[in-house]
């Protein structure tokens, strides 16, 4: 099945998605799970504040690496260093 996917799959794949929209999609709904069941174990209620309050630190340092600032004065010096 892998050799044959390496041979003209994507290729097949593509033919369908434009030429058989319906189909391509039956294919995509049938690919995912009918139930799909969840256990959590224990969660926030089984952390200690000072868990809690790691985990809370770490999200926000993730979280303000990931954030771009948009004030006028960075906008600014980002149009500056391009000149």
């Amino acid at each position: 099945m892998h050799l044959a996917f390496r041979q003209g799959g994507r290729a097949a794949i593509n033919k369908v998605m434009t030429q058989q929209p319906a189909v391509f999609l039956k294919l995509l709904v049938l690919l995912v799970p009918r139930e799909l069941q969840i256990e959590t174990r224990g969660g926030p209620n089984a952390m200690s504040t000072e868990a809690i309050e790691a985990a809370i630190e770490r999200i926000t340092a993730m979280l303000d690496a990931r954030t771009i600032d948009v004030t006028p004065s960075a906008a600014e010096d980002v149009s500056a260093s391009k000149d």
